[in-house]
């Protein structure tokens, strides 16, 4: 398969995909260091249905290096994914 890395300012489009065929998203942030980053945050947790919730295969990992991934997010309360 194919990966394309873009910054969210770029227009994008995909046009003609077959059955099964899949996207997933991912999304990185660096670690907020105002109370207006940490708030932005907040809003956009709010605002979505998947983002910004720490998958419990993170939460859960054998990594210390995962785990700290996700840290402020689980010590936010975010609601984490299943899987």
């Amino acid at each position: 398969g194919d990966v394309i890395v873009f910054t969210e300012s770029v227009l994008h489009a995909a046009f003609g995909g077959g059955k099964g065929r899949q996207q997933h998203a991912i999304s990185f942030f660096a670690n907020p260091r105002t109370d207006e980053e940490e708030e932005l945050i907040r809003r956009l947790y709010e605002k979505s249905k998947y983002s910004y919730r720490p998958a419990l295969s993170y939460i859960d990992s054998g990594s210390p290096r995962i785990q700290r991934m996700v840290s402020r997010l689980v010590e936010w309360g975010f609601n984490p994914l299943p899987f």
